[in-house]
């Protein structure tokens, strides 16, 4: 059986012979591919679970059990389910990454979020950022319930400027 190793290895050596990508593409895979990687090694990861045990702890002891449900990995077939449930989604990032797997599922499925402060250079709606304080998360929580449809009127925008069709025109644009 081939390793995870050597199936990046294979991979990035596909791209640049094959695909002719440049040494930087090559280096951000490469990174990005190992974080991958190593993340998948978390739940194995005493230190994780640790971790993970102390906020699910904290979480049952600050919060009543009918306001959460701690859901831990949810799989791929049940995501729709949970969004589907939920009143608002909490993006609590401490670091900005490229993106956000689960702010582009609430964003398709138009269900109302607040993002943490990291993606306000990237969030027009400066309405769902909240500063990374327990005190301001919990105030823009209280505007969300008081008032939801502010909330959710630029969802439907968010979305249309991410659909394929959209961001090929984009694309074409500018290399035209």
């Amino acid at each position: 059986m081939t390793s995870l190793k050597e199936l990046k290895t294979q991979f990035l050596e596909y791209i640049e012979i094959e695909k002719g990508r440049s040494k930087k593409t090559l280096q951000n895979y490469d990174h990005y591919l190992s974080r991958f990687f190593e993340h998948s090694k978390l739940k194995n990861d005493e230190e994780y679970l640790k971790e993970y045990a102390r906020l699910q702890n904290k979480a049952q002891r600050l919060i009543s059990g009918n306001q959460y449900e701690w859901a831990g990995f949810i799989k791929e077939d049940d995501i729709v389910t949970y969004y589907s449930a939920s009143d608002v989604s909490i993006i609590p990032y401490t670091i900005s990454m490229s993106s956000s797997g689960p702010m582009a599922f609430a964003i398709g499925y138009e269900k109302p979020f607040l993002a943490s402060d990291v993606f306000s250079e990237v969030i027009e709606d400066k309405n769902i950022i909240f500063k990374r304080t327990p005190s301001d998360l919990s105030k823009k929580l209280d505007e969300f319930f008081k008032n939801k449809e502010n909330f959710r009127k630029g969802l439907g925008k968010m979305k249309e400027e991410r659909l394929w069709d959209n961001i090929g025109k984009q694309t074409y644009k500018i290399y035209k």
